[in-house]
């Protein structure tokens, strides 16, 4: 039974607001009885039990039927419905939807990039190796790896909320490691990131990894360099900031300006920082992962 809140409910909710009814429903949830069935089991007399019985029969809750006894007919009461729901006249509570905006590592808007560095795409080199001009070619959008031992890469994506929508949760996803010439399993980086140029924290990946080739690496890719990444989640929560639930600042949903046309997201790696080993992107074709760098966003209208 589906209820609202409106004058056509209410008989219906006051019938249930009364403990000798409420003792009845859970009777006759388990079995049909009869009036002094009833009666004797809550220890009330027949002509009260009665009252009761008329009382959820006019709302629906419960029905009776005649049945043929020994000394005549008895009445048989039965529980019509298996639940009540309430309806109220506004959601509270709205269902959460999400918004997946793939980014191909090479569609970057932005860059600096410091030597060592360079691009691949899943069939050969991009550009000229160590030459950080070479980032600014169109070939660059065929990217599915890219390497610098500092500087940035940042990536400009459009707002696909709407203008009442409410954010519940960022989340980043990317395939990445340090950067070393050929491979170091131990060379620790420290990755900052950046939303609409507001630093959201730092994260120290451990090295670059080529201890076997990646499952998605191409066959032409020299083996003894960098194979594949750590597949990692920085989240955006209404809280904090932090990537596979490690926290890595306060940074939170409400430093965001949610109605920008366009969000900026940067990987930087500082020539300030602890550990400047620079940075390794996977792209759908390479390393581990089938995937771009991913950007969802759970929210609801």
């Amino acid at each position: 039974m589906d209820l609202t809140l409106t004058q056509d409910s209410i008989e219906t909710i006051k019938a249930l607001a009364n403990d000798t009814r409420i003792a009845i429903v859970n009777l006759l949830q388990h079995q049909d009885l009869n009036i002094s069935e009833i009666a004797h089991a809550l220890n009330i007399s027949t002509s009260i039990t009665t009252r009761h019985i008329k009382l959820l029969a006019a709302v629906g809750i419960i029905d009776t039927y005649i049945k043929p006894h020994s000394i005549g007919q008895q009445k048989i009461c039965h529980l019509k419905i298996d639940e009540i729901n309430i309806r109220f006249p506004m959601k509270k509570h709205l269902e959460y939807q999400k918004k997946v905006i793939d980014i191909p590592v090479g569609s970057f808007t932005k860059y600096r990039a410091t030597p060592t560095c360079g691009m691949a795409s899943e069939h050969d080199y991009i550009g000229i190796l160590d030459e950080p001009r070479y980032f600014m070619i169109p070939e660059r959008n065929q990217a599915q790896l890219l390497w610098f031992s500092s500087g940035y890469v940042e990536y400009s994506f459009f707002n696909p909320i709407p203008e009442k929508g409410k954010i519940h949760l960022i989340e980043i996803s990317f395939e990445v490691a340090s950067e070393f010439p050929e491979n170091n399993y131990v060379w620790p980086s420290d990755i900052t990131f950046h939303l609409n140029g507001s630093r959201i924290g730092e994260w120290t990946v451990p090295g670059n990894f080529a201890d076997v080739r990646g499952k998605l690496t191409p066959d032409w890719w020299p083996i003894n360099n960098s194979q594949y990444g750590l597949l990692k989640h920085l989240r955006i929560t209404p809280v904090e900031t932090h990537i596979d639930g490690e926290k890595i600042s306060n940074f939170n949903l409400s430093n965001i300006d949610i109605s920008e046309n366009f969000y900026k997201i940067r990987f930087s790696i500082l020539d300030s920082s602890k550990h400047v080993g620079g940075l390794t992107l996977f792209g759908e074709k390479f390393g581990n992962s089938p995937q771009n760098i991913q950007v969802t966003i759970y929210y609801n209208e």
